[in-house]
C-alpha cells in the first residue's frame, strides 16, 4: 500500500516539474559544422529533455528556410544531418532550434559556413566584350573570366592567365590577375596582326583549362565594316581572311590503311588557289564513297566559327575490304570537292575492328558513376577504370556526346552537362589507333533541376474565418514529393498526398488567434530536394468570434484541473463545475486534448458528473494538451474552456489510489467492499491511519501545486 501512494506522489512530481520547463524561448542550443556546397552536414543538440521531439529551423543565405525533425535520446542528445541537396549554395547558413511539443519560440540562433566546391570546367566562362576588334596594338578587347563551383558559386582568390593562339597578341590583368569575391577577373587583349585569335582561360591555382574559349577576330584598320555590313560577326571574319574564293576541298587527318567496321575521324578544310585556308567558307558539302555500303557523315552546312576547317568524329566507317575512295563536293558547285583514297583491309576476321594488340578484358573497363536513376544537377560525373592511352566516346543514340581521355593510373573522370529530361547513354571505348574496342550497354540517366510547380490551390469553408477555426487546405501540383506544406502566421502545416487522386494533398490548419487578414505560403520539395516556396499564394481574412449572450446561462468554468501519468494514458481530474440555472445540475465534461495547443482537436465527454476521467491509447513519451468544459442538463456548455495542462504518457503506469474509473463512476465504494484487512498487518500501520496520512497529505501537496501552476503562468 505504502508503495502505490509513493508511486502516485513520484508521478504527480514528476509533473510538476515538467510544467516548470515551458518557457516563452526555447533553451535547445546547437551547433552545426562547416562544408563544402553539395556535401551533408551535422546538426548536434545536447543538455535536452529526454525523449523529445525536436524542430530546427534552417535559414539559407538567400533567406529561404528549410524545417528538420529529430528526437533526443535517454541521455538528452539528438542529430539531424542536412543533405548535400539542401547546400548548394555557399555562404553562411542560420540555425535554431525548439521543442515540437511545447508552446514555444525558437532558441538561441548558431550559424554555419558552406564553402564553394572545385572549379567547375563548363560553369566557368570566359567571355569578351566584343568578337571584332581593330588590329591596332592599342584597342583592346576586354576578356572577362567568371571562375565558378557546379553549382554556380563564385570562386574567389585564383590566379588566373589568359593565352591566345597566336603569339602576336598581347595580353595583360586589368587590375588584378587573381578573382575577386564574385569570382571574376579581366585581362585586355591587343593585337597588331590580323587574323583570329582564340583565347583560352588557365587557372595556375587549380591547374585546369577552362573550356570555353574566346575567339576574336583582328581586322585591318584601313577597312571599315561599314563597307561590308556592318559590326557582325561574318562581317569580322572576312575582314580577317587575306585568302581568295574557294578553289577546292581537302579530306585530311585520315590515314591511308584502315580496317572493315573501324570508326574513322577525319577533317574536310575549303582552300583557294593558292592553298590558303578560305576562313569564310560557308558552303554546304555531301559525302559519297566507292564503298557502296560505308556509313557516311550527313550533310553538313559550314559555320562561320568553322574558320573554313570542320572535324567530323567518329562518323566514318568502310564494310568493304580492298582500295576505296572517299568524295566530299560542295552542293551549290559539283566544281568544288575533294577525294582520298585509302586501302581498307579484313582485319582477320573480316567484320570487326579489334585486333590481337587491342583486346582487353570486360572488366577492365569499368563505369563507376553515374549510376542509373534521376539527378538534380546537370553536372554530371563521368568515372571508371578504362587502360591508359584509351578513349571513350559517351554517346546518346547517333550522336556522340563528349569523349574522355583515360589517365596514367587508368581511370578516367569528367564532368558533362546534360539537358534536363531523360537520357539513355552508352559508351565505346577505343585504342590508340582509335580502333573499337569495346561497346557498353546503355544506362538511362534523368535530369531533373526544376523545382516542383504549383497549380492552384483551395480552401474549405470559403470566405472568412474566425479566430482559431480550423479549416481545410488542398494544394494540386506534382504526384510523389517528399514534402508539401502551408506556411501560416509562421507556423508549418504538413499536407498528405490524397490517395484518390494523385498530385492533390490536403491537410487541417488552424486560423491564427488575433484578427487581420494573412498570407499564405506553400512549400514543394520533390525526392530530389529541388524546393520551391511560393509566397503569398492565398489570403485568408480572420474575423474575432461572434459571441451571443446565451439566453441561459452556461455552467461555470472548470478549475484546478490536474494530470497523472499512466502508461498509454493520462489520467485527469478537476473541481466540480455548478450549473447556473435553477432546477438544472452538471450532466457530463467534455475534455479537449491535442500534441499542441493549437491542436487540441480531439475531444471525449464523461459518462456522468464524475471529475475523474482518463484518455486511453495516447502514445508514451509524447506531450498531450487537455482542457476540460462543464455541460449541464439543459446541453448548455461552459463559455470558456479550463486552464490547459499537459500530461506525458510513461511506459510504466503508476498505480493509482483513485479506485477505478468510467464503470465505477458516481458509485459508493465502501471500506467493506475494497475489502479491507481486519486486522493491521504486522509490516506498518492501521489501514485507517494511512487513509488519513494520505488525504492529509494530497491536500497539502495539491494546494502547493496550484500556487507553483499560478506562478508559472504569470
Amino acid at each position: 500500500m505504502a508503495k502505490k501512494i509513493f508511486a502516485t506522489l513520484l508521478a504527480i512530481s514528476l509533473l510538476a516539474t515538467e510544467i516548470q520547463t515551458v518557457f516563452a524561448k526555447s533553451t535547445l542550443e546547437l551547433e552545426a559544422f562547416d562544408t563544402v556546397a553539395g556535401y551533408t552536414t551535422v546538426v548536434e543538440i545536447e543538455d535536452a529533455l529526454e525523449y523529445e521531439d525536436i524542430e530546427i529551423l534552417v535559414t539559407k543565405p538567400n533567406g529561404s528556410e528549410i524545417i528538420l525533425e529529430t528526437k533526443s535520446d535517454e541521455d538528452g542528445n539528438a542529430k539531424a544531418e542536412i543533405d548535400g541537396y539542401h547546400l548548394k549554395t555557399a555562404g553562411t547558413y542560420e540555425i535554431c532550434a525548439r521543442y515540437t511539443n511545447l508552446d514555444e519560440d525558437y532558441g538561441q540562433t548558431d550559424s554555419f559556413r558552406v564553402y564553394e566546391d572545385s572549379v567547375s570546367l563548363n560553369k566557368s566562362t570566359l567571355e569578351a566584350d566584343s568578337v571584332t576588334k581593330e588590329a591596332t596594338g592599342y584597342d583592346p578587347v576586354e576578356l572577362t573570366i567568371a571562375l565558378k563551383d557546379k553549382y554556380g558559386n563564385p570562386i574567389k582568390g585564383h590566379t588566373m592567365e589568359v593565352i591566345s593562339s597566336r603569339n602576336e597578341d598581347y595580353i595583360t590583368p586589368y587590375d588584378s590577375n587573381t578573382t575577386d569575391l564574385q569570382g571574376k577577373v579581366t585581362f585586355y587583349a591587343y593585337s597588331n596582326e590580323v587574323g583570329v585569335s582564340i583565347f583560352t582561360a588557365y587557372d595556375t591555382t587549380s591547374n585546369i583549362v577552362l573550356d570555353t574559349r574566346a575567339k576574336i577576330a583582328f581586322f585591318d584598320s584601313s577597312t571599315t565594316l561599314d563597307e561590308i555590313g556592318g559590326d557582325n560577326y561574318y562581317a569580322s571574319v572576312l575582314l580577317a581572311s587575306s585568302s581568295g574564293t574557294v578553289d577546292h576541298l581537302e579530306i585530311e587527318d585520315l590515314d591511308t590503311a584502315a580496317e572493315v567496321n573501324d570508326l574513322l575521324n577525319f577533317t574536310v578544310t575549303a582552300y583557294d588557289t593558292s592553298d590558303e585556308i578560305v576562313e569564310n567558307y560557308t558552303g554546304t558539302v555531301r559525302f559519297s564513297s566507292s564503298d557502296d555500303n560505308a556509313d557516311l557523315p550527313d550533310d553538313y552546312t559550314f559555320e562561320a566559327d568553322d574558320q573554313g576547317t570542320h572535324t567530323f568524329s567518329l562518323n566514318l566507317r568502310f564494310t568493304t575490304s580492298g582500295t576505296q575512295t572517299l568524295i566530299v563536293t560542295d552542293i551549290d558547285n559539283p566544281d568544288i570537292e575533294g577525294e582520298f583514297e585509302m586501302e581498307i583491309t579484313s582485319g582477320g576476321n573480316g567484320s570487326s575492328s579489334t585486333n590481337d594488340n587491342s583486346t582487353i578484358d570486360s572488366d577492365e573497363f569499368t563505369l563507376d558513376t553515374p549510376q542509373e536513376g534521376t539527378y538534380s544537377s546537370n553536372a554530371i560525373e563521368f568515372k571508371g577504370d578504362a587502360p591508359y592511352g584509351y578513349t571513350i566516346g559517351v554517346y546518346e543514340g547517333e550522336n556522340i556526346v563528349d569523349t574522355i581521355e583515360t589517365s596514367s593510373d587508368n581511370t578516367f573522370s569528367k564532368e558533362i552537362d546534360l539537358d534536363n529530361g531523360n537520357h539513355s547513354l552508352y559508351f565505346i571505348l577505343k585504342d590508340s589507333n582509335n580502333n573499337e574496342i569495346m561497346e557498353t550497354d546503355p544506362i538511362s540517366i534523368t535530369i531533373d533541376t526544376e523545382a516542383p510547380a504549383l497549380d492552384y490551390i483551395e480552401i474549405s469553408p470559403e470566405g472568412d474565418l474566425e479566430i482559431e477555426d480550423t479549416f481545410e487546405i488542398t494544394i494540386f501540383t506534382e504526384p510523389s514529393l517528399s514534402q508539401v506544406g502551408i506556411i501560416l502566421d509562421d507556423k508549418i502545416y504538413e499536407l498528405t498526398e490524397s490517395i484518390e487522386q494523385a498530385g492533390a494533398y490536403t491537410g487541417m490548419a488552424v486560423a491564427p488567434d488575433t484578427e487581420g487578414a494573412y498570407n499564405i505560403d506553400i512549400l514543394l520539395v520533390d525526392n530530389l530536394a529541388n524546393e520551391m516556396q511560393y509566397s503569398k499564394q492565398a489570403v485568408i481574412n480572420v474575423l474575432a468570434k461572434e459571441v451571443e449572450p446565451p439566453a441561459e446561462s452556461a455552467p461555470s468554468q472548470v478549475e484546478n484541473v490536474e494530470a497523472v501519468n499512466g502508461d498509454t494514458k493520462v489520467t485527469l481530474t478537476w473541481d466540480e463545475s455548478t450549473a447556473s440555472i435553477a432546477g438544472t445540475k452538471i450532466q457530463k465534461y467534455k475534455i479537449y486534448y491535442g500534441p499542441s495547443t493549437d491542436l487540441m482537436l480531439s475531444t471525449a465527454e464523461t459518462f456522468d458528473s464524475s471529475t475523474t476521467w482518463y484518455i486511453p491509447n495516447l502514445q508514451n513519451k509524447v506531450t498531450y494538451y487537455f482542457a476540460i468544459t462543464a455541460i449541464d442538463s439543459n446541453g448548455l456548455e461552459s463559455l470558456s474552456k479550463s486552464k490547459t495542462v499537459t500530461g506525458t504518457p510513461e511506459g510504466t503506469e503508476p498505480e493509482s489510489t483513485l479506485g477505478e474509473l468510467h464503470d465505477s463512476a458516481g458509485k459508493e465504494i465502501s471500506v467493506e467492499d475494497a475489502e479491507t484487512p481486519s486486522e493491521t498487518p504486522d509490516s506498518g500501520p492501521e489501514t485507517a491511519w494511512i487513509l488519513v496520512f494520505t488525504l492529509a497529505f494530497s491536500q497539502v501537496y495539491f494546494k502547493a501545486k496550484k500556487v507553483l501552476v499560478e506562478k508559472i503562468h504569470e
